[in-house]
């Protein structure tokens, strides 16, 4: 995907945001649940890998390719797992009032107009 496409399709899903919030939400609610479905979905294959693995030590029969697959499958969840425990320190610096800058706040207070928020505080 070159950036012309990415343009066209950035405006695209722009278009449909505007066109109909809720349906919009409700899709990119839809992509981020197929992605943690994903995961949810090798986590219970390795899962149901470890059972199987250990139930056949158990029974004294020990197969070397299903024992490095489970530790594979464990090392693999458990980086997942990593990756989605992601803590995001507080930016440095300090509180800027609206009279240090009215015309950041002025731009603030457009864009808050515009989407229809509201603050929060």
């Amino acid at each position: 995907m070159d950036s012309s496409d990415f343009s066209v399709l950035v405006g695209r899903l722009e278009r449909q945001a505007d066109d109909d919030p809720r349906i919009y939400a409700i899709k990119v609610g839809f992509v981020a649940a197929f992605g943690y479905a994903l995961i949810g979905l090798f986590a219970a294959i390795v899962l149901v890998a470890g059972y199987f693995c250990i139930e056949s030590i158990l029974d004294g029969r020990i197969y070397k390719s299903a024992v490095l697959g489970c530790i594979a499958g464990i090392a693999t969840l458990a980086a997942i797992v990593r990756a989605l425990l992601v803590r995001i320190d507080a930016p440095e610096g300090r509180a800027i009032t609206r009279e240090e800058a009215p015309e950041l706040f002025a731009v603030i207070d457009d864009v808050r107009q515009r989407t229809s928020t509201q603050s929060k505080g």
